[in-house]
C-alpha cells in the first residue's frame, strides 16, 4: 500500500496526515504516478458550506468569489474551515498517472462526477465564471487531482448534468435509508422538505411498498403545502423540531414511537426531538452533518432509552447508482429536486436569519450584553452565526471591550452548552507552569507535584469550550505544543506517555495584532491559521458611541 494512493503524500500540515483532516494540502497540479488530473467545469458546494459562505459574504457576488478563492489558497482544497464541509465536482479526464489503477475504466476526455468530497481534493482554481444560487454550484475554470482510491462515476447521458451533480452530492443518505427501512415500519423524517429529506423519503417509500407509515416534519407552512402536493408522505406536520416544548405538544398519536427517525435538518438542536419520537430499541439516522451525536448518546443514556445511532454516511458501495436509479424510477422526484434547488438556499438563509434575530432579541432583553449601536449589533450577529458551527474563533479587541462576554455568548448558543466553558488567561500563568496547568501531570512527575496527579484545564473542558484569553502572550516555545493539541485533538500530561483524546472548541482572544507578531517571528503562522478560522473584532467604545448611554444607565 502506497501513501499516495490515499493522498497522504500531499498533506502539508500536518505532514503524513490523511488529506481530509489535514489543515493544508499540496494543490500543485504536477501529477504523481497513481493520481489522475481532472479539468474541472462545475463545483457543487455542500449546502451547509454554501449557506455559511453566502451569509459571511452578505450575498454579494464578488465577496462570495473572494471567500471561495481565499479558502482554496489557504488550504489547497475547498474545505470550509467554519462548517468543516466541502462538496463535489464535475469535469473531464485530462491525464492519468503511469500506475493509476483505473478501476472505473476511464479514458482521456471522459466526463466524470467525482464522489470524493472537496474537503480532501487538491484543487487549483483559475476563475469562477458564474454562481448558480439555485443549485449551489459554480461554473469554473479549474483543475484538480484525484487519488488512486478516489471514487468517481461517468456522467450519465440520460439525466441533466446539474441534476446529476446536485443529486450525487447527497447520494449516501437515500442509499443508507434503503438499507435500514423494512416493510411495515413507521418512519419519521425531520427536515422533510430539504433535498436530503426528499431523497430519503422516496427511498423509504420504495422500501415500505405501501405498508407502515411515512411521516414528514417541516418548519414552515409554505414547505408543508409544497411537500404535500407530491403525496410522498402519509402526513406532513408543521413543527419546529428544535423547540422541544412545541414538539412535545404534538398529539399523542404522532409520538407513539417510530421504528426509524431520519434527521435531515441542516442545523443543530433537533437531536432531542429524535429521541422523543423514536421507540425503545429503534434507530436514529443522522443524514446530515449538523447533528450532535455525543449529545444524543448521552441524553439517551440519561432517559434510559436503548437506540441504534447511525451517523452521517458519505459513501456506500453502489450509492451513486442506487440514487440515480431512484431519480430515474420516480420522474416526479426530478421535479421535486429541481424545485428544491430553486428554494432551499433562500429558505435556509431566511430561517437562519430569523433564528439569529430571535437570539439577538433575547440578548437585547437580557443583561448578557449591553448595547445599542449598529457596530455592536453587527458583532453580535457574527457571534450568534458562528455559535451554530464548531469552528475555532479568534476575538480581537482592546482590553475591556468584552471579549470574554462574546466567548460566553458563543458557548451558550452552541451545541456544547451542556459542557464546560473553561477560561484561561495565558498572560497570568508563568511559563514554567504552562504545560502542567493546561495539560495536567501524572503523580510524581516533578518535585512538589500532587501525589495523585492532576488533570489540566484542557482536559477539564472535554466536549466543551476552551477560552484562551491573551493568546498572543504565549511564549514561542509553548506554541508548538498548543498547536499539536489543537491539531491532533489530544494532549499528553507532564510525566505521562499515553496521549489523551480531548474534544474541545477553541475560542482565543488577543489585544495584540497577531499578524504583526508573526512577521516578528513571535507567533507561529500555522497556529495562527488554526485559531483564526472565524475572526471577530470588537471595536472600542470610542468607535461605538451609541452604546455609551445604555452602559451608563
Amino acid at each position: 500500500m502506497r501513501a499516495d494512493e490515499f493522498g497522504i503524500a500531499r498533506s502539508i500540515e500536518p505532514i503524513a496526515s490523511l488529506p481530509q483532516p489535514a489543515w493544508k494540502i499540496d494543490n500543485t497540479m504536477k501529477l504523481r504516478p497513481s493520481e489522475i488530473l481532472i479539468d474541472v467545469k462545475i463545483i457543487n458546494i455542500n449546502l451547509v458550506s454554501f449557506n455559511e459562505i453566502l451569509e459571511e459574504a452578505e450575498f454579494q457576488d464578488e465577496l462570495i468569489k473572494k471567500r471561495i478563492i481565499d479558502i482554496i489558497e489557504e488550504r489547497g482544497k475547498l474545505h470550509n474551515p467554519v462548517t468543516g464541509t466541502g462538496g463535489m465536482l464535475y469535469g473531464k479526464v485530462l491525464e492519468m498517472g503511469e500506475v493509476y489503477p483505473n478501476k472505473y475504466s476511464l479514458a482521456l476526455g471522459d466526463e466524470i462526477v467525482s464522489l470524493t468530497s472537496l474537503s480532501l481534493t487538491p484543487i487549483k482554481l483559475e476563475k469562477i465564471i458564474a454562481i448558480d444560487y439555485e443549485a449551489a454550484q459554480l461554473e469554473v475554470e479549474a483543475k484538480c487531482i484525484l487519488f488512486a482510491n478516489s471514487p468517481v462515476i461517468k456522467k450519465p447521458k440520460d439525466l441533466p448534468l446539474k441534476l446529476v451533480v446536485n443529486t450525487l452530492d447527497e447520494a449516501g443518505a437515500p442509499c443508507r435509508t434503503n438499507q435500514i427501512v423494512k416493510k411495515n415500519q413507521n418512519v419519521l423524517i425531520l427536515g422533510a422538505n430539504g433535498k436530503i429529506g426528499l431523497l430519503c423519503a422516496y427511498a423509504a417509500r420504495d422500501r415500505l411498498r405501501g405498508t407502515g407509515k411515512l411521516i414528514g416534519i417541516v418548519k414552515s407552512m409554505q414547505s408543508k403545502e409544497q411537500v404535500e402536493k407530491y403525496r410522498i408522505f402519509d402526513q406532513v406536520l408543521q413543527i419546529d423540531a428544535s423547540n422541544v416544548v412545541d414538539f412535545c405538544g404534538l398529539e399523542d398519536s404522532h409520538l407513539e414511537g417510530y421504528d426509524i427517525v431520519i434527521n435531515c435538518v441542516n442545523s443543530p438542536n433537533t437531536e432531542l426531538a429524535c429521541l422523543l419520537a423514536v421507540k425503545d430499541k429503534g434507530i436514529i439516522y443522522f443524514a446530515s452533518l449538523s447533528s450532535d451525536y455525543k449529545l444524543t448518546s448521552l441524553t439517551a443514556e440519561g432517559i434510559g432509552k436503548e437506540i441504534t445511532l447511525i451517523p452521517y454516511t458519505g459513501f456506500l458501495e453502489g450509492h451513486a447508482d442506487y440514487t440515480l436509479g431512484l431519480v430515474r424510477k420516480y420522474h416526479e422526484l426530478q421535479e421535486v429536486l429541481q424545485y428544491k434547488t430553486n428554494n432551499t438556499l433562500r429558505q435556509n438563509g431566511l430561517q437562519r436569519s430569523v433564528q439569529t434575530d430571535g437570539q439577538w432579541d433575547e440578548l437585547k432583553q437580557s443583561e448578557s450584553y449591553i448595547f445599542a449601536s449598529d457596530e455592536s449589533k453587527m458583532t453580535l450577529r457574527k457571534t450568534l452565526k458562528v455559535s451554530q458551527y464548531n469552528s475555532n474563533v479568534l476575538i480581537y479587541g482592546e482590553s475591556g471591550v468584552g471579549k470574554e462576554i462574546i466567548a460566553k455568548i458563543i458557548h451558550q448558543n452552541s451545541t456544547r452548552k451542556s459542557f464546560p466553558l473553561i477560561k484561561i488567561n495565558c498572560a497570568s500563568i508563568p511559563e514554567n507552569l504552562l504545560e502542567s496547568e493546561l495539560f495536567g501531570y501524572e503523580k510524581g512527575s516533578f518535585t512538589g507535584a500532587n501525589t495523585a496527579g492532576k488533570i489540566g484545564l484542557w482536559e477539564a473542558a472535554q466536549n466543551g469550550t476552551l477560552f484562551l484569553d491573551e493568546i498572543g502572550e504565549l511564549p514561542l516555545s509553548f506554541q508548538a505544543k498548543l498547536l499539536r493539541a489543537i491539531q491532533e485533538k489530544e494532549i499528553i500530561r507532564v510525566g505521562g506517555i499515553l496521549p489523551i483524546k480531548v474534544d474541545v472548541r477553541i475560542i482565543a482572544a488577543s489585544n495584540k495584532n497577531l499578524t504583526h507578531l508573526m512577521r516578528q517571528g513571535l507567533f507561529r503562522e500555522d497556529l495562527y491559521y488554526r485559531i483564526n478560522v472565524f475572526p471577530i473584532t470588537i471595536r472600542p467604545l470610542r468607535e461605538r458611541k451609541g452604546d455609551i448611554i445604555p452602559l451608563i444607565n
